[in-house]
Order: C-alpha cells, then structure tokens, then sequence
C-alpha cells in the first residue's frame, strides 16, 4: 500500500536580497492567518520574535549599503538568526498539515512557505474491504504473494476460498447483516506454508 505525505519545506533563496525578502513574505502570510491563531505553541518562535529579527536583519542591511565595517559579517549572523526562526515555525505548519491531509497543500503555501509529496510504501495489513457491489468484499492478507484463504460464520464450519497468486482475493454473495471471519495464511517457495493468520471478524452491511 502507497499513501502520500505532504512536507513542507524552507525554500532558502540564493540571492541576498531574495533571503531578506522570504522571511517578510511568510511573516505577513502568517499574520492573521486563522490556520494559525496567535498565540503559537510554546515551543515554536512567535510572530513577534521573528518581527523583530526581521528588523534587525535590515538594520543590518543598511549598515552594509553605506560601508560600515563588519555590516556584511553582522547581517549574516542575524540572517541565520531569522532562518532558525522559519525553520522553528516550520515545524508547527508541519503539524497543522498532518492534522488536516485535505487541505494541507493550500495550507502550507497560505503560509509562504513550500511543499513536496513523498510516497512511502506500507506493510500491507489483514483486513477486510467493501466493494461497491452489495455482500462482495475484499479480503486483504498481511504482506505479499501467494495466500490460501478460508472464510466462516462460527469459526468452526470453514469454507476453503481458491488460492490466490496475490495477497487479496474477492468473495461475493455473503448474506447481508451476517457476521463473517476471514483469515488466510502465506504459501511460500517450494510448497512451503505458513501458518494461519488469526480470524478477522466482520459484518457484511
């Protein structure tokens, strides 16, 4: 199984004058920004410390503008200052987005900040899954490859279902508001079987 996660990400600008720019930008995407209310957690730089971390940045960039010895060296200092800030306030976006996987794109970019999908691949997991046509569900065994499948009502009467070359098969026709177990076990190389998963209850709806 793919799912997808959303991580936001600090796009650092190359050029320095780009670098002075960013933090202003997400500064005022996030003023007044109802997907974060004020007060932010207490873990993570206010709005108002970055503020003035922005201010002091540009202090700072004026003093390189009319020479002043060490402006170059001071300016940066406190450019990483503010990019310790972003990356702090970066961490309670992330959580928001977690949070709401929906709308974690326009989420994200709502702040300033960017994004990027990863796919990660997950244990496939024993379970069960309806399908669109009424008493047919999909049984899902743990892992991969060939499986061997029985179904029943009490646990003790079993049906043997077809071996599948998969680690799902279809069963149709159950009867509606019945309580129903699956369980299945892994067929590995060579004819060698595994043992039998435990029963998973379900109802068909």
């Amino acid at each position: 199984m793919v799912i997808r996660h959303i991580i936001v990400i600090l796009k650092w600008p190359k050029k320095v004058l780009d670098r002075i720019a960013k933090p202003k930008e997400i500064q005022a995407k996030l003023t007044g920004n109802t997907n974060f209310p004020l007060p932010y957690p207490v873990n993570v730089v206010s709005l108002a410390q970055l503020g003035t971390d922005i201010i002091a940045v540009d202090t700072a960039q004026t003093n390189v503008r009319n020479g002043v010895k060490g402006a170059v060296q001071d300016r940066n200092a406190k450019m990483k200052i503010v990019k310790t800030d972003l990356e702090s306030i970066k961490s309670m976006v992330q959580i928001k987005a977690d949070s709401n996987p929906a709308n974690a794109e326009s989420m994200i970019t709502g702040t300033g900040y960017d994004y990027k999908k990863v796919f990660i691949r997950q244990k496939q997991q024993l379970g069960v899954k309806r399908t669109a046509v009424s008493g047919s569900y999909m049984l899902i065994a743990d892992g991969g490859g060939e499986h061997e499948w029985q179904i029943s009502t009490d646990k003790i009467n079993i049906t043997n279902l077809p071996a599948t070359s998969t680690a799902h098969t279809l069963v149709t026709d159950l009867t509606v508001k019945q309580t129903y177990y699956q369980r299945n076990r892994k067929v590995g190389k060579k004819g060698v079987v595994y043992d039998w998963s435990p029963w998973l209850e379900f109802i068909v709806t």
